[in-house]
């Protein structure tokens, strides 16, 4: 049986940690998972909501920074010393990242569980993600299909793919200006033509609040996140692949069509940025 950590940064945000919690544990989860709570500043009021579930499965990670730092800068922080107990300290096989005003479906760990298990030999994955904001439809509930997009919003890697992550997130990045933590990796997928899977119907929704990049007064972008939510009980694990599903995220957020069309496209890619050089 694969050893599986469940990476869950958390800050000052006690009603939404609560909530992501209480949905992580009405889950389907493996039996043998660790969750590793980055937890930046921990209070008491945070600390008691913890104690409320199984602390034998959780592991505790605090972090502190100056003030002066920016909050792209301590959330990348945070991701790191996540995966880095999970797959260097633990030794885990596989790696889930949540932040805590993410919720998740039912089947979120067993979806992503069955991707990461099917395509982890496909040199060209990268990584699944469980966000997506076509409305719910139950004869949809088992679609996905893959893109050539970053990560977000609840997402898991092999970790094979750490080595590529660790590498992306260096000092020179964690130092940088606004050190979004998803932009390198999402940049290192798409020059390199590789791919994620998403499903057609969400497996996760952001809880509306004040976040980092979204705010709550982006109502459209929250409700389209909800409304796509699998909030059915599934039990039916028979996920299938499907190319031609209406998928509407980002205008950059392609299909993949497959080695034999990615690979001149790469090349052209290449190409260009080469003549830029120039």
């Amino acid at each position: 049986m694969s050893k599986k950590g469940i990476v869950l940064t958390s800050y000052n945000r006690p009603n939404a940690l609560k909530e992501c919690l209480k949905n992580i544990y009405k889950s389907n989860l493996s039996a043998d998972y660790t969750l590793i709570i980055v937890q930046q500043d921990i209070t008491a009021e945070i600390q008691n909501i913890i104690n409320q579930f199984n602390s034998e499965r959780i592991e505790i990670i605090n972090t502190s920074y100056p003030k002066d730092w920016s909050a792209y800068k301590k959330m990348t922080i945070n991701g790191f010393k996540g995966f880095e107990h999970c797959f260097e300290t633990l030794k885990c096989d596989v790696g889930f990242y949540l932040e805590d005003d993410i919720i998740v479906s039912y089947d979120f760990f067993v979806f992503c569980e069955v991707i990461l298990n099917k395509y982890k030999k496909d040199r060209n994955f990268f990584a699944v993600n469980g966000f997506s904001k076509e409305p719910f439809d139950d004869n949809k509930k088992l679609l996905y299909s893959k893109f050539i997009f970053g990560i977000g919003k609840g997402w898991a890697i092999n970790s094979d793919k750490w080595k590529i992550i660790k590498d992306l997130w260096n000092d020179k990045f964690i130092n940088s200006k606004n050190p979004e933590y998803d932009y390198p990796i999402e940049n290192y997928i798409k020059q390199n033509f590789f791919y994620v899977v998403m499903p057609i119907c969400s497996r996760t929704y952001e809880i509306m609040g004040d976040g980092v990049s979204i705010k709550k007064e982006n109502t459209k972008y929250f409700l389209d996140f909800k409304k796509s939510f699998t909030q059915i009980i599934n039990k039916d694990y028979k996920f299938k692949f499907s190319f031609f599903s209406k998928y509407t995220w980002r205008k950059d957020c392609k299909k993949y069509k497959g080695k034999l069309l990615s690979y001149p496209m790469k090349m052209l890619f290449d190409f260009k940025k080469f003549l830029k050089k120039l």
